[in-house]
């Protein structure tokens, strides 16, 4: 069991995802399923942005394929319809390479530079638009219940980067076969100044977001028996949220002051 989640905000596209794999021999180890495949060629820049749940043989010929291929095209004409093209393409001879082996799920984001991003889901050699998704944890409550409660109508990447952190966080807490470190890509659609899409990548950044919220949630219980206690008076409860506040102030400014979220230039690797 593994999970990778994609959310589309109007602004733009987070795809997350731990990094245990369990072997068919029940060994756990540990590597990235997040990934990125750039390309400057002579009239546009595009790229491609993954994750992926399921073979991992199968995700490393899917995306060696698609960064082949890719090479192969015609700059001048580059089009969505052309990408996803070969994307499809790949997916198709990927299913017939691995046969029944081939159980694999990706979310792909196709970005062209000035012209925006389209984002997708794959399964086996199926190829679909995708907003909301969640590979790998198959009819997990625990994910469903999260996604439904905390996703709101008007969502940013503010929203979804950390929401996509915390969702990730429970399933490793809670799902067997879920862990290691949580790795975060995000596509910006358009800076300040009109330009993108633009992709950054997070490392440490997601593990400090991670153990913040940690700390907020590890108190809110606290926060709630005093609320529920009647031992507790008024002025005890006050107290309580009082420090609560604080806590949360500190953090918000922790994470400010760190710099959360840095940009990285348009079809260029990040700086890791």
């Amino acid at each position: 069991m593994t999970i990778a989640i994609g959310i589309e905000s109007h602004d733009g596209i987070v795809l997350a995802a731990d990094r245990q794999i369990t072997s068919d021999a029940g060994l756990k180890y540990y590597q990235e399923k997040v990934g990125h495949l750039p390309f400057d060629m002579r009239n546009g820049i595009f790229d491609y942005c993954y994750a992926y749940a399921g073979y991992p043989d199968a995700a490393k010929h899917v995306v060696s394929e698609i960064e082949e291929r890719s090479r192969e095209l015609d700059p001048a004409r580059i089009t969505f319809g052309v990408l996803k093209k070969c994307v499809q393409e790949v997916l198709e001879d990927a299913v017939r390479k691995y046969k029944k082996q081939m159980h694999l799920e990706m979310l792909i984001v196709i970005s062209i530079w000035g012209q925006g991003c389209k984002f997708f889901r794959s399964k086996g050699k199926l190829l679909s638009p995708a907003t909301e998704e969640c590979l790998g944890v198959g009819d997990s409550s625990v994910v469903h219940f999260l996604f439904d409660n905390l996703l709101t109508t008007r969502k940013t990447l503010n929203h979804t980067i950390p929401l996509s952190i915390y969702v990730i966080k429970q399933a490793k807490e809670y799902i067997d076969g879920c862990g290691g470190q949580t790795d975060i890509i995000y596509i910006t659609k358009k800076n300040a100044k009109g330009q993108g899409p633009l992709y950054t990548r997070l490392y440490e950044r997601a593990n400090q977001i991670e153990k913040q919220m940690s700390h907020i949630f590890d108190w809110t219980p606290h926060l709630v028996e005093y609320f529920f206690d009647k031992r507790r008076t008024n002025q005890d409860f006050v107290s309580s949220l009082a420090y609560f506040q604080r806590e949360i102030m500190r953090i918000r400014e922790n994470l400010s002051s760190h710099g959360l979220f840095e940009k990285s230039e348009p079809g260029g690797r990040p700086k890791f």
